[in-house]
């Protein structure tokens, strides 16, 4: 028997923009006011050490949004939360943390050889463990906006490619409010926004790109280097770079290097390859 046809109001709250819109004005307003307006008070009562209140914060925050995303796309999408699906995300987390660590390590290693790049250690190792848990959460909310909503929901709609280029986009627009962005540190965003989108066609799961994203910030972050132009760090290490801009990074650190749009882009076009030959690659609406 035939389901009866949906109201002219749930065809609309069902449409692709609609979903994204809801879902990104969601996880950009309830967390921060979850997080602001409810822990901050009860915690700031209970733990006197701003840090230590800022860290449990944090920490409470990344539970907080893994289990809303599920929560509120389960209902409004009325389906089981399959892209994070928690028999995987020990194995694809370390993996992908580890990715991105090395991808990181790979170009650091060249400023080595190159001699463009010299490290001190400046502070304890002790001062690692809250931006972690910061870099965490950051990179959380940015795969479940960028990656989570916009991607996943335009590709089911428009296909792969159109989401990638779509949704790489926007990643990059996001960043070029950083401080000291410039137009190739852009395209070594969006460069990144392809590559964390094809991470995630090639398993239809987020914990590769949230794994590999927050790798890559995290050893920036270790190494001493600025995140997306973003120095706002007690540094474990000082990292002294010599060298133009375009190929050191200059102030918005190794994402504007031309050496990170090729590493990256050269990885993107691997992954692409190995999605298409898997079956990975969705046609938009159209073309089915």
């Amino acid at each position: 028997m035939a389901s009866p046809p949906k109201s002219i109001f749930l065809r609309i709250l069902l449409f692709p923009l609609t979903r994204i819109i809801l879902g990104i004005a969601f996880f950009i307003a309830v967390p921060s006011l979850v997080s602001d307006w409810v822990l901050k008070p009860v915690l700031g009562r209970i733990i006197p050490n701003d840090s230590a209140e800022q860290i449990i914060r944090w920490t409470i925050s990344i539970f907080l949004l893994i289990f809303l995303y599920v929560f509120v796309f389960k209902i409004y999408e009325r389906r089981i939360i399959t892209e994070l699906a928690i028999r995987y995300a020990r194995k694809e987390s370390i993996i992908g943390f580890i990715i991105g660590g090395l991808l990181v390590g790979c170009i650091i290693l060249v400023f080595i050889v190159t001699g463009n790049i010299a490290f001190t250690i400046v502070n304890p190792l002790s001062v690692i463990f809250k931006p972690l848990i910061l870099l965490i959460l950051l990179a959380l909310l940015e795969e479940i906006i960028f990656r989570g909503i916009i991607y996943r929901i335009t590709e089911q709609s428009l296909g792969t490619w159109l989401a990638l280029i779509i949704s790489a986009m926007l990643f990059g627009i996001g960043h070029i409010t950083n401080s000291h962005a410039n137009f190739l540190g852009f395209i070594s965003v969006v460069v990144a926004g392809i590559f964390l989108g094809v991470l995630y066609t090639l398993r239809s799961r987020l914990w590769y790109p949230i794994a590999v994203h927050i790798g890559w910030n995290f050893f920036q972050y270790f190494f001493g280097l600025p995140i997306s132009g973003n120095d706002d760090f007690v540094y474990f290490m000082d990292a002294s770079r010599e060298g133009p801009a375009w190929y050191a990074g200059g102030d918005f650190g190794i994402e504007n290097s031309i050496l990170t749009v090729i590493l990256i882009l050269g990885f993107s076009i691997f992954l692409l390859y190995r999605a298409r030959q898997q079956g990975r690659i969705i046609k938009p609406y159209w073309k089915r």
